[in-house]
């Protein structure tokens, strides 16, 4: 092949932008490959969304960040009733009574009359008639007794008050510590559900991300293998390249398409799953944008994440409610000291002797100690069972500090690394990138095949999604550093 058909093939192969730039065939120069990829706008087009904006709308529509809230004010209303049982206790009551059973509606405290009867036969016989007299009189007074009526409509009004001393003390000021700590992990819960929410957001945006950027690198590279195709072509019509040539191309073509279907197929998953999160109405895919690298924040030292991890901040105080309760437990087997007052208005009033038919009120303060064996016995065990609960969180506690501790290390490794292979992949594109152009100069020189070429542009794609995926990867290790931190 002369100098001025390998000339002429040059120009065939060269890009179209490239081509109308180019000097005459008998001077031309090898020139760089052009990358005119602009990867940034490709993944932006559609409805703007920031990886803010994301994990915000995650977080305002999470039914389990809503399931925390409800949680929470559950705990704040238990807060409530545990200090409602410090207020004395009010009881109110109003009854009424029907008494019946028995033939009238008295009772005769006179003697009986047959026994009377006898008795005064007995006295008749008596010789002394100053004590007969004195007899028979005893006698007589007792048959004429008194009457009690007893009333069978009985109405009673009465309010009592009760204070409980040494539950007060023992047992209902450690069910409002209890109660109080409970609310406080509800609330670390709480805030520890909004940080995944968070991070699940931002890893489904880095993934669209991704997945829009395969789908532009590969469709760059088809609109490439098909303007190299169509040169191939034109080539091999003139003579220049064989049929060899042109099946080659097609299959890199074929190939480049096969991506395309695969890269489209990975953004309507992570579009899909994205929406899913965000709660968003389906519609046109969302433009992203992949960031510079940011410091999302975070402990320093291992310690400081301990210390600022809502799931182990929640952990902590339900171990004090734990303990809280466990006071409490053991107040049930104490000694129950008691205040009391009451106030009573009945017809007839129950301290009113003989009862009469009418309204009468009545008042008493007192003070009531009990205690009982069995609740002694039942506290024993009670304190043993909260006592082996409390061995589970602080072993629990441990585990999620050690686990802390090994997120922190993957995490630290895993930005470290992205961030060299962000490095390295730059490095490499770039040399994806010039030989390809070396390629194409050796090709135009005829010391290359039309196959040398492809495999050099197939090296560029690969290069280029390698850059891709170590950008995102650097991404999601940065909001999964910051996940660890206790920064989300």
């Amino acid at each position: 092949m002369n100098r001025r058909r390998l000339a002429l093939l040059a120009l065939l192969l060269l890009p179209a932008s490239a081509r109308a730039q180019a000097p005459a065939p008998a001077e031309a120069a090898p020139p760089a490959a052009e990358d005119d990829l602009d990867l940034a706008a490709a993944i932006a087009d559609g409805p703007a969304l920031s990886p803010a904006e994301a994990a915000a709308r995650a977080v305002e529509r999470s039914p389990d960040l809503a399931r925390a809230r409800a949680l929470s004010r559950a705990s704040e209303a238990a807060v409530s009733r545990a200090r409602a049982a410090m207020l004395p206790r009010l009881d109110l009551s109003v009854s009424y009574q029907h008494v019946d059973g028995f033939p009238d509606g008295q009772i005769d405290l006179g003697a009986d009359p047959d026994a009377l009867a006898a008795a005064r036969q007995l006295a008749q016989n008596i010789s002394d008639p100053a004590a007969r007299t004195l007899w028979l009189g005893q006698l007589e007074s007792q048959s004429g007794g008194a009457t009690i009526v007893i009333p069978r409509d009985r109405f009673a009004m009465g309010a009592r008050l009760t204070w409980p001393v040494s539950d007060m003390f023992f047992a209902i000021l450690p069910a409002v510590d209890a109660a109080e700590a409970g609310g406080r992990a509800r609330a670390h819960q709480e805030a520890a559900t909004a940080a995944g929410v968070r991070r699940s957001a931002l890893e489904a945006y880095y993934q669209l991300a991704r997945a829009r950027g395969a789908l532009a690198v590969s469709e760059e590279a088809l609109r490439q293998a098909e303007g190299q195709r169509a040169q191939v072509e034109a080539a091999a019509r003139a003579g220049f390249l064989t049929a060899a040539d042109v099946a080659a191309v097609e299959a890199r073509v074929a190939e480049v398409r096969g991506a395309i279907a695969s890269a489209r197929a990975g953004v309507a998953i992570a579009d899909a799953g994205l929406r899913a999160l965000l709660d968003a109405e389906p519609g046109p895919v969302f433009g992203v944008s992949l960031q510079a690298d940011a410091d999302l924040g975070g402990a320093t030292t291992d310690e400081e994440a301990i210390a600022r991890r809502p799931e182990l901040l929640a952990v902590r105080e339900s171990l004090g409610a734990q303990r809280a309760a466990a006071r409490a437990e053991d107040a049930r087997g104490y000694p129950h000291l008691s205040l009391y007052a009451s106030a009573d208005l009945a017809n007839p009033n129950r301290y009113q002797i003989p009862p009469r038919q009418e309204f009468q009120g009545s008042w008493e303060l007192g003070a009531m100690l009990t205690w009982s064996p069995n609740d002694l016995l039942g506290a024993v065990h009670r304190g043993e069972e909260l006592g082996g609960e409390q061995a589970a969180t602080e072993a629990q506690l441990e585990a999620l500090a050690r686990m802390v501790r090994v997120e922190l290390a993957q995490a630290r490794a895993q930005r470290e690394a992205a961030r060299e292979r962000v490095e390295a992949q730059a490095v490499h594109v770039r040399a994806s990138e010039a030989a390809y152009a070396s390629r194409l100069a050796q090709l135009r020189a005829g010391e290359a095949t039309v196959a040398d070429v492809l495999a050099s542009e197939s090296q560029l794609y690969r290069a280029r999604l390698a850059r891709l995926d170590a950008e995102v990867a650097l991404q999601i290790a940065g909001v999964r550093l910051a996940h660890a931190g206790g920064a989300l």
